[in-house]
């Protein structure tokens, strides 16, 4: 389990989108499904915070579609207060 850097929730799976058997490798990135903030993992599969400014446009938008989508799961499902 490698807890969020942010969060510190821990992240108990790992996967890709496209294909949910295949296992992250370092240098991958992950999203967390706490607080959707993008970490990396480091060579020795720790998580470390990762710098979006890094990523081209089309992967930018392609994390930024996976954030929306993370946040609008937690509105949706979590209990009003």
């Amino acid at each position: 389990q490698n807890p969020c850097p942010y969060c510190n929730k821990k992240n108990d799976t790992a996967c890709l989108p496209e294909n949910d058997e295949e296992k992250p490798i370092p240098g991958a990135l992950s999203i967390c499904i706490g607080c959707a903030k993008p970490a990396i993992f480091t060579h020795d599969m720790g998580l470390e915070k990762f710098d979006m400014n890094q990523l081209d446009q089309d992967d930018h938008a392609h994390i930024v579609r996976m954030q929306y989508t993370i946040h609008g799961v937690q509105g949706h499902y979590s209990k009003k207060h």
